[in-house]
């Protein structure tokens, strides 16, 4: 169960992120974020995937071959959504906020990958 200190540190790890200036200290702030949820919940399994997904490099080259501010806009909306679900202390909004999170990210993917063999072709 999150703790009010969780709650409260993820709060500041999201002010952090929107205040980032820079790709890099987005996907800094945003491996954050997942990692002190995950964390705080106790599932060393999930913790171990999160944190070998979660490298910097391929992050960030994602997140700089993307529509960055819609990608940025689009993943700060989500954190807000799951931040709030997980105030009000209830799970099936936070799993809800989590899932619309994931998928949006999945599609974001693969719009990106798609982008980038479409100019591999074109280039």
């Amino acid at each position: 169960m999150l703790t009010p200190q969780d709650l409260q540190e993820l709060r500041d790890i999201l002010d952090r992120s929107q205040a980032a200036t820079t790709v890099e200290e987005f996907v800094a702030h945003d491996i954050a974020f997942h990692l002190r949820i995950v964390e705080a919940v106790d599932n060393p399994m999930l913790s171990m995937l999160l944190r070998v997904l979660s490298t910097r490099t391929p992050r960030v080259r994602i997140v700089r071959g993307s529509r960055t501010r819609d990608a940025l806009d689009s993943a700060h909306r989500d954190h807000e959504q799951i931040l709030g679900a997980l105030q009000s202390r209830d799970a099936l909004p936070a799993a809800a906020a989590a899932t619309v999170h994931i998928t949006a990210m999945e599609q974001w993917l693969a719009a990106s990958l798609s982008d980038d063999a479409l100019r591999a072709i074109d280039g």
